[in-house]
């Protein structure tokens, strides 16, 4: 098996991203980006369609395991996880500090110097 090209080549979370290549497994494709598995939403020979799991901002590898053919080769492909602020509430506060914000986005580490729960994180 041989993978071709990625489209879109990043994004985030549940976003779904379109692999193409040839040789792949009618089914039974298992897609890794970085360490974590994709859900594979649609396959043929040619296309896998995945729809992509939560991870960290950054940028990973593709892997793809075709069954009984092992791993798909080809030009090494790269996806970049964005990360971003799209929120923080509340806009005004104190001048002299001690209020709580909230901060909303997406592809923060669950674990770092601000406590985060999904995608938003609560500083004390």
């Amino acid at each position: 098996p041989l993978f071709q090209s990625i489209t879109p080549t990043h994004g985030f979370y549940n976003q779904n991203i379109t692999i193409k290549g040839e040789g792949f497994a009618s089914q039974g494709n298992m897609v890794k980006i970085g360490y974590l598995y994709a859900s594979v939403l649609y396959e043929n020979t040619t296309h896998i369609i995945i729809s992509l799991p939560k991870h960290v901002g950054g940028t990973y590898p593709i892997i793809i395991n075709v069954p009984n053919k092992g791993y798909a080769d080809g030009h090494q492909l790269w996806f970049r996880y964005d990360s971003g602020i799209s929120e923080i509430t509340p806009k005004l506060g104190s001048r002299y500090g001690g209020q709580r914000i909230t901060i909303s986005g997406y592809g923060f580490a669950p674990y770092g110097n601000i406590p985060s729960s999904s995608s938003s994180s609560n500083i004390d």
